[in-house]
């Protein structure tokens, strides 16, 4: 018996793969993949953009690997160096070998003492919000006890007022859907 094989055009099997690869990059930003923080010692966002050159050497320096390159050809830091927590967070190295890297004034040491980001809890997605036991975020946290800590039900609380940003919380977090997000950048 023989099996007749379907024919496939090109051009469908190009929509059909374009297709599959956008929803492959629309399950990643539906997890957070988006976010981004900018290095420590930038002092604006448009300040950044004006002054940093993408020669990269901020990456080149950073011991931890937590500086990169932006590939969302989506946003505005398009190409430029950030820190993207779910991947690698920022941990604020005593010496800023990133900003002694910078030759051009983006990232100076006068700014360096500027939260990286504001970060929120998503109640909704949060495990111990949903009455399991988890402190991932709180045991992790270089403030522990003061940037984030847990009320008298467990449920993790932000210190607005001692949070650095670093984005530690937002990588070690287990559940799938982001529990921590990141409201905003330095403005």
């Amino acid at each position: 018996m023989q099996i007749k094989q379907a024919q496939v055009s090109r051009k469908e099997f190009i929509k059909d793969f374009v297709r599959l690869f956008k929803d492959e990059v629309d399950e990643v930003s539906n997890r957070g993949y988006q976010q981004f923080l900018l290095p420590p010692g930038v002092a604006s966002l448009q300040e950044f953009l004006m002054k940093c050159n993408k020669c990269y050497d901020c990456i080149s320096d950073c011991p931890n690997e937590s500086i990169m390159v932006s590939h969302n050809i989506n946003s505005i830091v398009n190409e430029y160096p950030v820190i993207i927590p779910q991947v690698t967070p920022c941990y604020l190295c005593e010496d800023f070998p990133c900003i002694d890297a910078c030759k051009t004034g983006a990232l100076t040491i006068n700014n360096c003492n500027k939260p990286l980001g504001i970060i929120k809890i998503i109640e909704e997605n949060c495990f111990a919000f949903q009455g399991h036991y988890c402190s991932s975020c709180i045991n992790s946290c270089p403030k522990t006890g003061k940037a984030i800590y847990s009320d008298e039900l467990g449920h993790p609380i932000i210190n607005s007022e001692e949070c650095d940003g670093c984005g530690i919380c937002i990588n070690v977090c287990p559940s799938e859907k982001p529990a921590i997000r990141i409201l905003e950048e330095r403005n």
